[in-house]
């Protein structure tokens, strides 16, 4: 097994990770009440990252 490519495999799936939790939790959101679950949902998912 190769273990550099699991090493790096496994690097670049942390960052990926981190992308996605600052976006989840700092991109604009709509306001209007009909996405309060929408809204939620992003901040778990970023929350949980």
């Amino acid at each position: 097994m190769n273990y550099t490519l699991y090493e790096l495999s496994l690097g670049a799936a942390l960052v990926l990770m981190l992308f996605f939790a600052a976006y989840f939790l700092a991109a604009k959101t709509p306001d209007k009440p009909i996405f309060d679950n929408y809204v939620r949902s992003r901040r778990i998912m970023g929350g949980l990252c």
